[in-house]
């Protein structure tokens, strides 16, 4: 049996606390389950340098001006250089809105 250490345990604990995370392996197909339930676009996940989950939301008035035609074409080329840049500051508001949503869906 392997240990599974999580990558963010300032987004683990609070998961698993609320119940989210029960054993390594189940997270994903519950996400995708969720995720098409609701009607949003199933969600795409890459093991490449490193993990990323690429997870849709609904269109709404508010946020279909940030739709726009360019989207998949620049993605692939400005991930990789922006990511490690951003991942650190957005961090803590990532975890805090977590945690909100959790409270919520309890």
């Amino acid at each position: 049996m392997s240990i599974f250490v999580p990558a963010n345990p300032l987004l683990a604990e609070p998961m698993y606390l609320a119940g989210y995370i029960e054993r390594l392996g189940t997270g994903t197909s519950d996400i995708i389950e969720k995720s098409v339930a609701e009607g949003l676009k199933e969600p795409q996940f890459f093991q490449e340098e490193e993990f990323r989950a690429v997870l849709y939301r609904p269109v709404t008035i508010e946020n279909q001006k940030e739709l726009s035609d360019d989207t998949p074409q620049v993605t692939p080329q400005v991930t990789p250089q922006v990511t490690p840049q951003v991942t650190p500051q957005v961090t803590p508001q990532v975890t805090q809105e977590i945690c909100r949503l959790i409270e919520i869906i309890h």
